[in-house]
């Protein structure tokens, strides 16, 4: 780990590479990863722009959440059970990697080479798991150990909330703003009939482009349909559709009503792209709830995801989902920025989450409980509004 003494500047990353490290991974704190022998540590320390360099520690490799050394779990945030994810510095590591996890005694599911990850299935007690952990840490090459977090949609009680006074009106004090000439995906659960011949009202005409992704391959340990995909069709919570209205429905089926209800985009055409999928779980594997229908669709890559939506001509990229850990930068997040950095023209909007709550009683909400991806750096967070869920304070 190279701490440098400020912002980093590109000709004191040259100068690091210079000394002989190979560039592996940026970090917070001015710092970035790299690979180096004892030489080239050296020549790295005497930089004038460098505070600090030494060994990545492998307990800073590992999520909290399975050392046990996270705070209390989030209202929401569920985990799949003995899955866990491991990323890798380079993807020329991952057979190597995955071999010696299965010598540890994990199951290997998958290995995405684009995502540089490889899903776990880890048996044993929760005491065995972190001991495998602790040793899987210790591999060369393995940057982050994580749990597979349920993906879960977000945004999920705003309907009685949204409200569009200001910024389609054309005179003051209103912006004009319709979305005329713009195309916005929304990735979520599905859209209304998933036809875009026989569309709700409010979108008809303007959805250039719909995709479903199947369950991904990460979930076949624990589902009896690997692999499923029931289409675009918005078949349980209907959170897709209304976040697609909030985004950009134009209110023609309230037109005739007591006041017309539209999105803050009513002109904008959409692409959307579903990713819940209806699970049916083996004996014994559904986490608490046994829920049917799970965002099973999001794949570890989300590079064809995101290009998918851009080549439609998408410029804004909606979001309503999350789940990882609070407050932390994972791999969803570096993938966000990843996309945004190389495709500058590219907007992400994502939900900061449904978990903020008031833990110590003082009339305001906690910090520290955005959740992946809203913690990325390259995209547009979306805050919450307080309201009525009674499931936490």
């Amino acid at each position: 780990l190279v701490q440098f003494i400020g912002p980093v500047k590109p000709a004191w990353i040259n100068a690091v590479k210079a000394a002989g490290a190979v560039l592996r991974h940026p970090t917070g704190g001015f710092g970035y990863v790299v690979c180096a022998d004892a030489a080239a540590l050296e020549r790295i320390r005497a930089l004038a722009c460098v505070r600090w360099a030494g060994h990545l520690p492998h307990a800073d490799r590992v999520a909290p959440a399975i050392t046990g050394a996270a705070p209390a779990e989030l209202p929401r945030r569920r985990s799949l059970a003995g899955a866990l994810t491991v990323d890798v510095f380079d993807a020329a590591f991952l057979p190597r990697i995955a071999k010696e996890a299965e010598a540890l005694g994990f199951s290997v599911v998958t290995i995405d080479k684009r995502a540089k990850r490889i899903s776990l299935l880890a048996p044993g007690t929760a005491a065995q798991v972190r001991q495998q952990v602790q040793a899987l840490s210790a591999v060369h090459g393995v940057r982050w150990i994580g749990e597979r977090v349920l993906p879960r949609t977000n945004n999920n009680v705003a309907a009685g909330l949204i409200g569009q006074p200001f910024a389609a009106r054309p005179a003051a004090p209103g912006l004009g703003l319709t979305g005329a000439g713009e195309t916005v995906a929304v990735c979520d659960t599905g859209l209304d009939t998933g036809d875009p011949a026989n569309i709700h009202p409010d979108f008809a005409g303007r959805v250039v482009a719909v995709k479903s992704y199947p369950i991904t391959p990460y979930w076949t340990p624990w589902v009896l349909n690997p692999g499923g995909d029931d289409g675009v069709a918005d078949l349980d919570s209907g959170h897709g559709t209304h976040v697609a209205g909030s985004v950009l429905g134009n209110g023609t089926a309230s037109a005739a009503g007591p006041q017309r209800i539209q999105g803050t985009a009513p002109q904008a055409k959409l692409v959307f792209q579903a990713v819940e999928q209806q699970v049916r779980w083996r004996p014994g594997a559904a986490p608490p709830g046994n829920p049917r229908y799970l965002l099973a669709g999001i794949p570890d890559n989300l590079e064809p995801l995101f290009k998918f939506a851009y080549d439609q001509g998408a410029r804004i990229h909606s979001n309503s989902w999350g789940g990882g850990e609070a407050g932390a930068y994972d791999d969803q997040c570096r993938q966000f920025d990843d996309f945004v950095w190389r495709r500058k023209d590219m907007c992400f909007v994502i939900a900061a989450g449904n978990d903020g709550s008031d833990a110590d009683g003082d009339g305001a909400i906690n910090p520290g409980s955005v959740t992946s991806p809203g913690t990325c750096k390259n995209g547009i967070t979306e805050g919450a509004c307080e309201n009525q869920r009674t499931e936490f304070n």
